[in-house]
């Protein structure tokens, strides 16, 4: 009996660019399509050309791409784009080299999809942990993260890989990326069926201040000297995973830690918006949750609306803002933060219906919006009775009884008795 060993051919291989396992890779909107860039170099010479093949769910799908090597000093570059749709499917990609009629398996990349990127920043209220209620009713395979957020540059650079989000945890939670933001993503998932990526980069008890990016030090991820780079830590993530320069909105929820602080806020937010632009040049929207009263120093807000205020104008200043009020979460834990059912949860689905009009064409339905008011007036001659008049009058609000004690009368200890809500 006569045994023949064959050794493989030798083949060296540098990747410039591979997709990771279970990658979202931002999809084109207008065509639903996202390209999935593999490129590098051979460098031991004799291959004829590389190669790709793909497999949806399993299944062969589509042609291969092929790109002939031409070499130089035994390397040859090479580059293959191949296209995949926005969906609910698992893509897998085998790279090959091919010499005569030999082929050669270079990598193997499982579990790719096509989908749309999303980012959360701000403080605990964007983190959005667990703190009463989980949130697992909402996960899906569907909606992954990259990395991990962390106060520690070594832990944030540890973390190189896409996994599931889990929605209960955050900060220093391997796959945390918070409760209202998994319940944005299911609804997402749900309704039009486009896989999501989500990365948390939100600090609790930050104020505006140290939210800021690091301009002179922008890939610094450390802390120190006086200086804190949460920012920073995001943008590496976001480059790191191939997302930076498509992430499509960003969800922003931050200004108890200001303690009505509006000018600290509004230059704080401006200086964020014109960074945002820099360093994720393909956000559509801002969706700006406007704070709840209470929390910490800011507790006695309901008598200081300033801060608030400037929120609600936000839309006015920025063209690509939008803002979801909070105050009419009935259930606000330790004055400050929310539980899942009836907090987290409902202030997902509310920011979802305006996130579905602004960037997947939802109509605009009465009380996507919170109510916004245009001007306030003296309703009667005995001035006992207020008319607020609202900008949209097809807002379709209700006024609950227990809300009267939200509102306030500058200079006054006076609280209303009763309301009415009219057409407008």
């Amino acid at each position: 009996k006569l045994v023949v060993l064959v050794r493989p051919k030798r083949f060296e291989v540098s990747f410039d660019q591979i997709p990771l396992n279970q990658q979202v890779t931002p999809r084109n909107p207008v065509s639903n399509l996202a390209t999935v860039a593999i490129s590098g170099i051979e460098n031991s010479g004799g291959f004829d050309r590389a190669t790709v093949r793909i497999y949806r769910d399993g299944v062969p799908y589509g042609s291969e791409l092929q790109q002939d090597l031409t070499y130089s000093d035994q390397t040859a570059s090479f580059l293959l784009e191949p296209e995949i749709p926005a969906e609910l499917a698992s893509y897998t990609f085998e790279v090959f080299l091919i010499a005569g009629e030999d082929r050669f398996l270079v990598k193997q990349v499982t579990d790719v999809v096509a989908g749309d990127v999303f980012l959360w920043y701000g403080q605990s209220n964007a983190e959005g942990i667990a703190f009463s209620g989980s949130s697992d009713a909402y996960l899906s395979p569907w909606i992954r993260t990259y990395g991990m957020s962390s106060d520690s540059a070594s832990a944030t650079q540890a973390y190189p890989f896409w996994v599931e989000a889990d929605g209960d945890g955050s900060r220093d939670v391997p796959a945390g990326v918070g409760q209202w933001a998994l319940v944005v993503g299911k609804q997402i998932v749900d309704d039009y069926g486009i896989p999501v990526a989500i990365l948390n980069g939100a600090r609790a008890g930050y104020s505006m201040p140290q939210l800021q990016r690091d301009d002179a030090n922008p890939d610094n991820l450390a802390d120190g000297g006086g200086v804190t780079r949460p920012y920073n830590r995001l943008r590496y993530r976001a480059i790191q995973a191939h997302v930076a320069d498509k992430a499509r909105a960003i969800f922003f929820f931050q200004g108890e830690s200001d303690a009505n602080d509006a000018a600290q806020h509004a230059t704080g937010f401006a200086s964020l918006v014109e960074d945002w632009q820099t360093d994720y040049p393909s956000i559509e929207r801002i969706f700006v949750s406007q704070v709840h009263v209470g929390c910490g120093q800011n507790l006695v807000a309901r008598d200081l609306p300033e801060l608030r205020n400037l929120q609600r104008l936000f839309a006015d200043v920025y063209g690509n803002v939008r803002v979801m009020s909070t105050n009419g979460l009935l259930t606000h834990t330790d004055n400050c933060h929310f539980p899942f059912t009836g907090g987290q949860e409902t202030h997902g689905l509310n920011s979802f219906r305006q996130a579905a009009r602004e960037l997947y064409g939802a109509p605009d339905l009465p009380a996507t919006d919170p109510p916004n008011p245009a001007r306030v007036e003296i309703a009667n001659q005995t001035a006992d009775r207020l008319r607020i008049v609202l900008r949209d009058a097809d807002a379709g609000i209700t006024v609950d009884p227990t809300a009267l004690v939200d509102f306030r009368l500058s200079g006054s200890s006076a609280i209303p008795i009763s309301a009415s809500v009219t057409s407008d």
